[in-house]
């Protein structure tokens, strides 16, 4: 089986990095709001209800964050891929 080199340039890899990460602090955010937002509410269905949101966005916000991680490895040549960097 052939392996098929992606071909992209740096700053297209930068930008989406970025925008990566921009996304990952609004998670963190609404993670953190619905938290606090939990802890305001009497202990009924919606309370659990806020808790599991806030886990879920804390989540999508720590795997994006290991994707910026990795991205940024790959940038530096640490980590080797199929991506190749073009002028």
């Amino acid at each position: 089986m052939m392996s098929d080199v992606k071909r992209i340039s740096r700053e297209k890899f930068t930008s989406s990095l970025i925008v990566m990460a921009l996304v990952s602090l609004c998670a963190a955010g609404l993670s953190i709001y619905h938290y606090q937002e939990a802890l305001l509410i009497y202990f009924d269905d919606e309370r659990v209800l806020t808790y599991v949101l806030a886990g879920c966005a804390g989540g999508m916000a720590l795997i994006l964050a290991l994707g910026v991680i990795r991205g940024i490895l790959v940038l530096k040549g640490v980590i080797k891929t199929d991506i190749e960097f073009i002028n």
